[in-house]
């Protein structure tokens, strides 16, 4: 799996794994540039475009992780998709807490 990207490129489309509709998904739900991802990271982009309305499975969220570190999504190791649910579960049930 390749390392943290220390140059992302500029816009979605230009980033590995991340298509058009992906793209659209990523700036409704207000993340207009992939420098995003690397301000609040894969799981902070995924959880903010299903807060934006859209039903994403989570292969936009190994998606966005290999785009991270410019990698083919089914290339990352199931360590890191295993963090990656673990993180996401966490700040779900973190986000039930602020709940009335």
């Amino acid at each position: 799996m390749g390392e943290l990207s220390a140059v992302l490129p500029k816009s979605w489309e230009e980033c590995r794994n991340i298509g058009p509709r992906s793209a659209v998904w990523l700036r409704v739900a207000g993340l207009d540039c992939p420098l995003a991802l690397l301000e609040i990271g894969p799981v902070g982009s995924y959880l903010a475009v299903r807060a934006s309305g859209v039903d994403a499975s989570l292969n936009l969220l190994w998606a966005l992780a290999g785009a991270m570190h410019d990698c083919h999504w089914a290339a990352l190791d199931p360590g890191v998709r295993e963090g990656l649910l673990r993180e996401m579960d966490a700040r779900m049930e973190f986000m039930k807490g602020d709940s009335p």
